[in-house]
């Protein structure tokens, strides 16, 4: 139903569609949970190859997104000299919050 409004409404963007269905003030057979759901792309238009889809009337089904890959360990490492001569050498995890070995070298 979402998708005939917004045909009827002349392909309005994002924005523009909540705002026409804020002003229904409940008069539509749609509500603001029911734009969400169309397929939105960037900067607010409806993603082409899923309105096309939605044009020939070919059923859509909600699209599962991939949970984002693990953070890549990171590992900073730090060499510090003395002014005696002295060289530490330290590696620091900042995703764990913890030093690992140290290392020292004359």
């Amino acid at each position: 139903r979402a998708y005939q409004w917004h045909s009827r409404w002349a392909l309005p963007t994002y924005k523009q569609m909540k705002a026409n269905v804020r002003r229904s003030q409940g008069n539509l057979d749609i509500t603001e949970a029911d734009v969400d759901l169309l397929p939105w792309g960037p900067g607010g238009m409806m993603n082409r190859r899923e309105y096309e889809r939605l044009q020939s009337g070919e059923a859509t089904q909600p699209k599962v997104r991939k949970p984002p890959p693990p953070p890549k360990p990171v590992q900073i490492k730090i060499t510090v000299k003395t002014h005696d001569g002295k060289e530490y050498e330290l590696k620091v995890d900042p995703v764990n919050n913890s030093i690992g070995d140290v290392k020292t070298s004359l």
